[in-house]
């Protein structure tokens, strides 16, 4: 598991069941194209240091078993998980490079971002369709640093002026 772990292009794959004795620190973790996976339970012990990617998980509901991350030298990404509504399990992320969230269709809020203190480079939540609730990042705009801040077509796409005044949800 040295250079990281890749769980992609699973149609059947239904859980993680087997991972959970496996502990690792790795740069790189990458669960995509998992089209009948529900959870990542399962990979709580995994320590990814440099990047995460999420990426096409139709099922996903949530990111529980990613609750142990506290910080990533490069960037995270959620990506068209379409059956994802908050990011609940990435409760304890304090500190990356790059957060990218995209595409997740019913994405409705941000919960599980609260202790986010820094994104160094480039936050961008973009094109998720029914995203109405960003009130999760107002401790990063008002106490942390944001290289960069891209927020738009969501259903809503508060400023970061909007967040730090409490208007951070429709």
């Amino acid at each position: 598991v040295g250079g990281g772990l890749t769980i992609s292009s699973n149609t059947s794959l239904e859980n993680l069941n087997g991972l959970q004795n496996l502990t690792a620190t790795i740069p790189y973790l990458n669960i995509s194209y998992n089209s009948s996976l529900p959870n990542l339970n399962g990979i709580q012990n995994i320590f990814p240091t440099r990047g995460v990617s999420i990426a096409n998980n139709d099922l996903l509901q949530n990111l529980q078993g990613l609750e142990h991350i506290t910080t990533v030298t490069e960037g995270i990404y959620i990506v068209r998980n379409n059956s994802l509504t908050d990011l609940q399990g990435l409760n304890n992320l304090g500190n990356c490079v790059d957060l990218v969230i995209q595409d997740n269709e019913n994405l409705t809020s941000l919960n599980g971002l609260n202790n986010l203190s820094n994104v160094y480079l480039t936050l961008q939540v973009v094109h998720n369709l029914n995203l109405i609730d960003l009130c999760d990042l107002q401790n990063l705009v008002i106490n942390g640093h944001i290289g960069s801040y891209s927020v738009y077509l969501n259903a809503y796409n508060p400023t970061k002026q909007d967040i730090i005044d409490g208007n951070c949800r429709l």
